[in-house]
């Protein structure tokens, strides 16, 4: 009769430390993923964005009294 019962204790610790590996790995790459594409939707959005036009001289006198001095 064989007993492999070290064996097989070591294998479970091996596993653990290969499953960690992988885990961590995924939990990275879905992370970088992530940031990957929060990043190429702030790109997207940006270029859409025109900056207000400048107020014309009549416009800023429409919204303000002339008496306003505040």
């Amino acid at each position: 009769m064989l007993f492999f019962t070290e064996e097989k204790q070591k294998q479970p610790a091996e596993e653990s430390k290969t499953s960690e590996a992988e885990a961590a790995t995924k939990i990275q790459a879905a992370f970088r993923g992530h940031k990957t594409r929060k990043s190429i939707s702030m790109k997207a959005t940006k270029p859409n964005q025109e900056p207000e036009p400048e107020p014309t001289k009549s416009e800023l006198e429409a919204e303000f009294r002339s008496d306003d001095k505040g």
